[in-house]
């Protein structure tokens, strides 16, 4: 059957029978958009997984949750070709989307705000209500992770993946410093970021005492639990989750509160703009090869 009538006289029907009005609107104008760039008159079983990955993966400045949607869409219209017959398999089931080819402000599903002081304060007195769970057969203890990632990352903008993967002869080399290795999961490429722990803009000794706190588990690792959470693709968004869970808390801001983890390395740029450091020098602290990529980070 063609492309074009699969949609007509199968995929509409049965989405507006199954479907609530707005989402067959939505899904069908993102798998006409697909469809309408293919050649006229293919058949429904010549499209192929590079038809999708090319539509979804496309230069056209979309978002990373825009793609996710149209192959969400588009695999709807292959999941029901393959259930009719029409098609032999469905050619979009396992695809994702292409993060490498995606800049950094695509890649952000919200507009983010930085934490306040009032709210960083929240969080740290309040870090033994973050939940545990289980990981292997055992349940992960969250309180000093998080405690000191919080930290981390509001005095010095380090990723929660950073956080996790601390080492104890990279956390302190001298007296007065913080240096740490910061790396993006799936880079190859890695930057050593040193920060004076008495700078008034990394807590003026506030960091040094929760550094201080630190319980030894490991002769590598300062979380060697966490860092094989993050370093594990099955289980690497349990940290992000647990922190969101622990935020949305009653007695912590509630389920309309929208900000993340990452948001504290958002606080970090601003914080540092406001002082009057400029973007090159705050991009090279955070790590950033590109500063465009640091702008989006200041809310200055």
């Amino acid at each position: 059957m063609n492309i074009h009538t699969f949609y007509d006289k199968s995929w509409l029907p049965w989405a507006n029978e199954n479907r609530a009005p707005n989402t067959v609107a939505s899904q069908g104008g993102a798998i006409k958009q697909f469809l309408y760039g293919l050649a006229h008159g293919m058949k429904v079983d010549s499209l192929t997984s590079s038809h999708v990955s090319e539509f979804i993966n496309r230069d056209d400045g979309v978002s990373l949750s825009q793609r996710r949607f149209r192959l969400s869409a588009i695999n709807s219209y292959t999941s029901l070709a393959k259930a009719l017959g029409e098609a032999k398999g469905n050619v979009s089931y396992k695809l994702r989307v292409n993060m490498k080819k995606l800049s950094h402000k695509q890649k952000e599903r919200k507009h983010k705000e930085p934490f306040t002081r009032d709210e960083y304060d929240s969080i740290m007195v309040n870090c033994w209500r973050v939940p545990k769970f289980s990981f292997g057969n055992k349940y992960i203890e969250n309180r000093a992770f998080f405690k000191t990632a919080t930290a981390l990352s509001y005095w010095t903008g380090l990723r929660l993946c950073d956080c996790a993967s601390l080492e104890w002869d990279a956390v302190i080399t001298e007296p007065d410093h913080l240096v740490v290795w910061t790396k993006k999961a799936g880079d190859s490429e890695h930057a050593r970021v040193a920060l004076p722990l008495e700078n008034p803009l990394v807590g003026s000794g506030e960091l040094r005492e929760v550094l201080n706190e630190l319980p030894f588990e490991s002769p590598q690792y300062v979380f060697p639990h966490h860092h094989k959470i993050i370093t594990t693709i099955r289980t690497r968004s349990y940290l992000p989750q647990a922190y969101r869970r622990f935020l949305k808390q009653k007695d912590m801001f509630g389920e309309s509160f929208s900000k993340t983890f990452h948001c504290l390395r958002h606080s970090f740029v601003t914080r540092m703009s406001e002082a009057g450091v400029g973007i090159e020098d705050i991009g090279k602290l955070v790590a950033h090869a590109d500063t465009t990529t640091t702008d989006i980070y200041n809310h200055a």
